[in-house]
């Protein structure tokens, strides 16, 4: 009987994916495909996984491209139009943390606040350059103290506002890449993450004392939302799925429809980094080593299958792309 329903299980995401695929991307310039996120195949590689200028940090879809972006020194830009086959793009605005794609553009994001728009992938052009590091060196001498780090970490889009999180609590917002609100959210704040539906906005700090978040509807004004967690929990990470804003609190998850009210998941787990999908989650590793355990669910964490990799390869984000 247990065949029986695992195979039916099988048969019914392969139905419910037959219109799309799967694009991963992890450090080394690692990128794969699948078809059904169980079985990967197209490994595209630069090296070894680790922190250096073969880090990939974000994907989007639109126009029928993909564009991937990262960097150590300076930028890194790949496109594709079916996932197997990549183009390197040779445009540089610096370390890059961020890509979006919304109302038929793509933006690039670099961490300190530059910023590029194209409409192919391929051809960009410089926008903005939000001046961050003038900014920071302004906001350590109001603070008493000797440097502010400000590195912009991830971007988001929600209601035509663009938002940017890092390093200190430092959020940077704008709606027309010409005027920018810079400032330091939540006090002893170490390193952002960032999620949005589109609607609102939830950062959560997600590093060894991680237990604080908040939410916003335009970027600016941001409201403390910080669970009610113990001593030793802390926050891993916050993300949406489609349908709902998952916070990881270590092996279990807080969920919202609204970004601002939170419960417990109840019957899921979510083993080593939480990646969401509208069409399944993935559990991979480090950023910065191969992914060991890499596994897939298509049911919400309710259960968890391997994942079939062609070979030693890194997992850091996943995209589904509707054909």
């Amino acid at each position: 009987m247990k065949i029986k329903i695992t195979l039916l299980l099988l048969s019914l995401c392969t139905s419910l994916l037959a219109d799309g695929y799967f694009v991963s991307i992890g450090n080394g310039a690692h990128r794969m495909y699948s078809k059904d996120g169980i079985t990967w195949t197209d490994h595209t590689f630069l090296g070894k996984p680790g922190h250096d200028q073969n880090d990939l940090k974000g994907l989007a879809h639109g126009n029928d491209v993909t564009v991937v972006i990262g960097g150590y020194f300076k930028s890194n830009i790949f496109v594709t139009e079916d996932g197997k086959k990549w183009e390197k793009i040779n445009f540089n605005i610096g370390v890059l943390s961020g890509v979006i794609f919304h109302k038929k553009k793509f933006y690039i994001f670099n961490e300190g606040g530059r910023m590029a728009s194209s409409k192919d992938g391929r051809k960009w052009k410089d926008i903005a350059n939000a001046k961050v590091g003038s900014w920071a060196k302004e906001e350590a001498k109001k603070l008493g103290i000797d440097k502010l780090k400000y590195n912009i970490r991830m971007w988001k889009v929600a209601n035509d506002t663009f938002v940017g999180a890092g390093d200190n609590g430092v959020i940077c917002t704008t709606k027309d890449f010409k005027k920018f609100k810079m400032q330091k959210v939540g006090g002893d704040v170490h390193r952002f993450r960032l999620a949005s539906n589109g609607k609102v906005f939830v950062a959560a700090d997600n590093t060894k004392t991680a237990q604080k978040a908040f939410y916003s509807t335009d970027g600016i004004e941001w409201q403390d939302i910080s669970p009610k967690l113990s001593g030793r929990e802390k926050i891993k990470d916050v993300v949406f799925d489609g349908e709902r804003f998952i916070m990881k609190i270590q092996d279990y998850g807080l969920e919202s429809t609204d970004g601002k009210n939170w419960k417990k998941i109840k019957r899921a787990t979510f083993p080593g980094t939480l990646i969401t999908t509208p069409k399944a989650y993935f559990s991979a590793g480090p950023w910065y080593s191969y992914t060991k355990k890499p596994k897939v669910s298509f049911d919400k964490g309710k259960t968890w299958k391997d994942c079939k990799f062609p070979a030693e390869a890194a997992m850091r984000y996943v995209l589904y792309i509707e054909n």
